[in-house]
């Protein structure tokens, strides 16, 4: 229905229309700003810690160069250690309690990463990662020789092991992420099967096996399925272990290890990959299926470029494989010697200033370590200014939406009435067209705030 004026009360629920729209995006946007606050405020609580870290290796340094004096005797020196060492524990206590809002800060064997919403939609993140500054003496994957059980014999020390089948269908998960497909079937009649009957799946540490590796130690580990019945021509994965740790490799360098499968009570079909914690993204690293019931690949070395840097985690699956096609099934995988690239950061907590050598020495790792806190704290300082550069473009686009409301708000002038019908139809031209106007360049304003917007949160 229109009203005296010839135009139609439509542009009024067109106003409200638009005003309640814009009042809801305000809102997400007032939360964003309210998220990229808070994370600020997390990095300025992880920058103080990293503060207090950076001042005692500066303490800790002074120790061990007077520590390299020869006017100094071993007794002095054991006296000067152990404040040195009390500092190092220092550190270390600072790494594992700074937190923020009952989330811990920092890793010791990897980075720390936040995900803060910065926008009113789903994909409008900041990714706020705090660098790992302190290693704790960790080389490698824990225990990857397994010379060290643990004090539980149920337990495989540095791995967690899961003693059960898993389908290789990309669809079950290890590690909270999907585990590869199996698409290399040892004959046309074989696939993945979850029909396990009666038999039994076990793993630990085996010391019989491990003695003819020639590498090896005395133990290695055993990842063993027996007496089972399958599908004919079946594939039945599982037992498998994950290592209870990640460490990084950079793109170029090399994991190993060595392996030995044994067919039981049909052929084995192995299976290992290297984790990506951070992407799920997976490297294959062994896929053997034996060719014979009760076949033996004796032991085994594999050496594994790595072409893509991340944070890795060694998943070793054992399988057996039907190979006869009478269901019957079973066989054990050996896993020995599994080595990583050393992790980068210093192992600060293997120095002692008790001689002038070791003195150097640990001057050599706070060094690197100091030079680790840095830059870190500079990776801190630049995420904090980007998203104070996001709020500055908040603020903005709010501006401009409260300037918007307010055009909306605006009613024709009631004198418009009292015309004549062309006087009537002249001015009201002349206000729609000068509303539009208005409200174009004001569009045009926002607009050009929100590709600024999107500029500052994928920079």
């Amino acid at each position: 229905m229109a009203d005296k004026t010839g135009l139609s009360n439509n542009s009024d629920a067109a106003a409200v229309s638009i005003s309640t729209r814009i009042g809801s995006l305000n809102l997400a946007i007032e939360q964003a700003v309210k998220n990229l606050d808070d994370g600020i405020s997390l990095a300025k609580t992880a920058d103080e810690a990293l503060a207090d870290v950076n001042d005692t290796l500066v303490k800790m340094r002074e120790l061990a160069l007077q520590a390299t004096s020869g006017l100094y005797t071993d007794i002095d020196r054991a006296t000067l250690d152990n404040l040195y060492q009390n500092l190092r524990i220092h550190i270390l206590d600072i790494v594992e309690n700074a937190t923020w809002n009952n989330h811990q800060l920092f890793e010791k064997l990897d980075t720390k990463t936040f995900v803060i919403q910065a926008g009113p939609k789903n994909n409008e993140t900041v990714t706020l990662d705090i660098p790992q500054i302190y290693a704790n003496g960790f080389v490698g994957f824990n225990n990857g020789d397994f010379e060290n059980p643990g004090a539980d014999p149920a337990k495989i020390n540095g791995w967690t092991k899961y003693d059960g089948n898993i389908l290789m269908n990309g669809a079950s998960t290890i590690a909270d992420w999907p585990v590869p497909i199996n698409d290399t079937m040892p004959r046309a009649e074989a696939a993945e099967t979850s029909r396990v009957g009666p038999g039994t799946f076990s793993s630990g540490i085996e010391g019989v096996r491990a003695l003819d590796n020639p590498d090896g130690g005395a133990n290695s580990m055993r990842l063993t399925s027996n007496n089972l019945t399958t599908d004919s021509y079946g594939v039945v994965h599982g037992p498998y272990v994950v290592s209870d740790s990640a460490v990084t490799i950079k793109a170029g360098e090399s994991v190993s290890f060595d392996w030995r499968a044994v067919g039981g009570g049909d052929a084995y079909d192995v299976y290992a990959y290297l984790l990506n914690t951070k992407t799920g993204a997976t490297i294959k690293l062994l896929d053997e299926t034996g060719n014979s019931t009760g076949g033996d690949s004796g032991w085994q070395h594999v050496e594994t470029v790595v072409n893509t840097e991340g944070a890795y985690k060694f998943v070793f699956i054992s399988g057996t494989f039907d190979l006869s096609g009478g269901r019957a099934a079973g066989a054990q995988l050996f896993v020995d010697n599994v080595t990583a690239p050393p992790s980068p950061n210093p192992t600060l907590d293997q120095t002692y200033i008790t001689s002038s050598q070791k003195a150097n020495e640990a001057i050599v790792e706070i060094d690197l370590t100091t030079e680790t806190v840095l830059k870190a704290r500079a990776h801190l300082a630049a995420a904090e200014n980007r998203m104070n550069r996001i709020i500055d473009t908040h603020k903005k686009v709010m501006l401009g939406f409260s300037k918007f409301n307010n055009a909306t708000e605006n009613k024709i002038p009631e004198i418009m009435v009292q015309q004549s019908s062309a006087a009537i139809k002249k001015d009201g031209a002349i206000y729609v067209l000068n509303s539009i106007k208005d409200k174009s360049t004001l569009a045009h304003s926002m607009i050009m705030d929100n590709l600024n917007l999107q500029n500052d949160i994928y920079a």
